[in-house]
Parts: structure tokens; sequence; C-alpha cells
């Protein structure tokens, strides 16, 4: 009688348990997806180390192009981006050096996106690990870190140094050294490049 009784005892723990997971105080999944959504980056394993950039990235065009005022810049008209990396032409690839920070995000380089003279369109900027979709982090001086940054010729983030041209201040931040793909579009057309990112 007495191994009747807990087996009861038990039965009612297990099912006390079971309950408690399933019941009303858990959200529901559309819950967790509206909140999920809000996060600007999500989570996700930031190598520990970088590694070398990859030299097999098969690079879409010329790494950097002359543009003048501004000297060796990467992207197509209307935005093009100053990476505060060696560019590497023969590889397609940027190389940072070994004092890169590592934040929650990503590895970090600094950019300075441009907009060239007469642009009217805002431009929105997005990327990602070719191999793995891994997102690249935007981080504007001007706005919070998220997964795409808008170029807005109207609202430049600082005033322009170089009569005409918009200026975007930034941070990328890439989960690993890899090959990467970024985007950007406006109304009426887009760019993508691809590139080898790692020290």
């Amino acid at each position: 009688m007495v191994l009747h009784r807990w087996k009861f005892v038990a039965v009612l723990m297990v099912l006390a348990v079971v309950s408690s997971c399933t019941g009303a105080g858990t959200s529901s999944p559309a819950r967790s997806a509206t909140i999920a959504s809000h996060s600007p980056t999500p989570s996700m394993a930031v190598a520990a180390r970088l590694t070398a950039a990859p030299r097999s990235c098969a690079p879409s065009g010329t790494l950097v192009q002359h543009t003048p005022p501004w000297g060796a810049l990467f992207g197509y008209a209307p935005a093009f981006g100053a990476f505060y990396a060696r560019p590497d032409a023969s590889t397609g690839s940027f190389h940072v050096d070994k004092n890169t920070r590592r934040k929650e995000s990503g590895w970090v380089v600094k950019v300075l996106w441009v907009l060239e003279p007469q642009t009217n369109e805002p431009v929105t900027l997005s990327g990602r690990e070719v191999g793995t979709g891994r997102p690249i982090t935007f981080d504007p001086s001007n706005g919070p870190a998220s997964l795409r940054m808008l170029l807005d010729p109207s609202a430049p983030g600082i005033p322009s140094r170089r009569q005409g041209w918009s200026e975007y201040p930034s941070s990328l931040s890439f989960p690993e050294a890899g090959c990467y793909t970024v985007r950007a579009s406006w109304a009426s057309g887009s760019w993508e490049r691809t590139f080898g990112f790692g020290k």
C-alpha cells in the first residue's frame, strides 16, 4: 500500500512539472517573435580569435577604386565606404591589425560611408557572411546598432567636410574572418560587393 502511495505522489509531481512547462505562464510564439524582432542584433557567437582573411572569396570587381576627392573607396556610386583597414587587391580582402577590438556583436572596423553629391534618395546598407549568412552589424555614429544602416542625404551623420558629399561615420562588426557581401540599395537601384575580412 505504501508503494502505491509513493507511485501516486511521483505521478502527481511529474504532472505538476509538465503542466508548469506548458501552462499559461509561458509566452506565445507570436509574442516571442515580436520581442526578438526588435533586437538590433541576433544572439550569435563571435569567434574568440580573429584569423587571417580568406584568399578565395571571389571578389566582385575591384576591391577599392580611386574616388576624388577621397582617394581609394569601397563600393560604387552613389554610396562608398572608406574602411579603416588595409585593402589587399590581390586577394580582394580587408586586413585589420592585431589591436582590432572584439565586442559582443563581432570584430570591429571603422568605416566612413559617403554619398556623392546630388544623391537625393536614401541608401540602405546590409551585409552577411557568404557561407553562413551570419550578418554584419552596422553601428552608425548617429543611431543605434542594427543589421541595416540608412544613409539619408537629408540627415548626414556629421557635417560635410567635402563640398556636396554626405558623410556617415560608423563601425562594422564581423562575427568572424570570412567572405562577406555588402549590399547598398535605393529606390532606383542597388549594388552588391563581395570581399574577404580578417587579419
